[in-house]
């Protein structure tokens, strides 16, 4: 786990418990060990040790949320969306109960450990929950507003916490809060929309210096939320470009991209073209090897920028 990320949610999470009396942190068997022992020194009172099994873990989850407490469950993603799916649908989806999921390897980010730790359909399986809302922060910043916009809020949640941050945050032009937490565009190129989410953030907004290079200016939209897309930035810009490329490091097959796609078909149709994993395992290899052989690199994005640009709305 990256040094950056690991700290960052470790001083969110104490700077939470310190408003949140009856907050109570439950670690999967394969979280970050640094991390837990992190917060078992920091937050004893909150943090339950280990619990070595992912259907347990969603089981007293529950059990917590029922007496009160405000729960957050923290892991990799295989364990805490694959191994523990049935049971977070059973005992909390279905009866409305608020828990708090912090993944913290998720998609490619466990790139060096192969296809078993590479849960590339968690997004499409937690949009699917009743109640369930999906944030998906791209730096430093954007991770510790959704966390505390997690805390805050009544319902269930899913945090996909990036690989790592970028080594500089991102230059917003408007302020993480309550008014902006499903997202936002970050540039405001007038030739075509690219919507990312997560680490793909990265890479958008690296295609989008070249493609200013070619004369096309992109605008660069930050979906934080595919169960509550940022409409307005959305539309507003796909309105103004006339076309929309999506990129994700996840599954098409419900993925964010599907979620923008359905919001144009309803609202305003433009040629649109997604990036994203299709049909595949994951496979071992770094981070940015597996995003140019899944066709996610900058490269790919700016490609696929120009192929919908010369179909765009006029």
């Amino acid at each position: 786990m990256d040094v950056l990320v690991r700290q960052g949610l470790a001083q969110t999470l104490v700077q939470l418990a310190n408003r949140t009396p009856d907050m109570r942190i439950l670690c999967s068997s394969g979280l970050d060990r640094e991390l837990t022992a992190e917060l078992e020194r920091n937050l004893p009172a909150h943090t339950e040790k280990a619990i070595p099994s992912s259907e347990a873990l969603a089981a007293q989850a529950a059990g917590l949320v029922r007496a009160g407490k405000q729960v957050w469950c923290l892991g990799p993603s295989v364990e805490l969306v694959a191994e523990a799916y049935s049971a977070l649908r059973v005992l909390s989806a279905f009866n409305g109960l608020s828990v708090r999921l912090v993944s913290t390897v998720a998609g490619l980010s466990g790139s060096s450990e192969g296809a078993v730790s590479q849960m590339l359909e968690d997004i499409p399986l937690m949009r699917s929950l009743p109640g369930m809302t999906v944030l998906m922060p791209s730096d430093g910043p954007s991770a510790r507003f959704l966390l505390a916009h997690a805390s805050g809020d009544a319902g269930a949640s899913y945090i996909r916490l990036p690989s790592a941050f970028p080594a500089q945050d991102l230059s917003r032009p408007l302020p993480l809060d309550e008014e902006n937490w499903r997202g936002m565009a970050l540039t405001d190129g007038s030739d075509v929309t690219i919507c990312a989410c997560g680490m793909m953030i990265r890479e958008a907004l690296k295609a989008a210096q070249v493609l200013a290079r070619q004369g096309i200016g992109a605008s660069v939209v930050d979906v934080f939320s595919p169960t509550h897309l940022p409409e307005d930035a959305i539309l507003s810009s796909a309105r103004k470009t006339g076309c929309v490329v999506t990129v994700e490091e996840g599954r098409q097959a419900g993925g964010m991209g599907e979620a923008v796609a359905q919001l144009l078909c309803s609202a305003y149709p433009v040629p649109a073209k997604n990036l994203s994993i299709r049909d595949r395992a994951g496979q071992s290899g770094l981070c940015d090897e597996l995003l140019e052989y899944y066709g996610l690199s900058s490269r790919d994005i700016v490609t696929a920028a120009v192929q919908v640009w010369a179909m765009r709305r006029r």
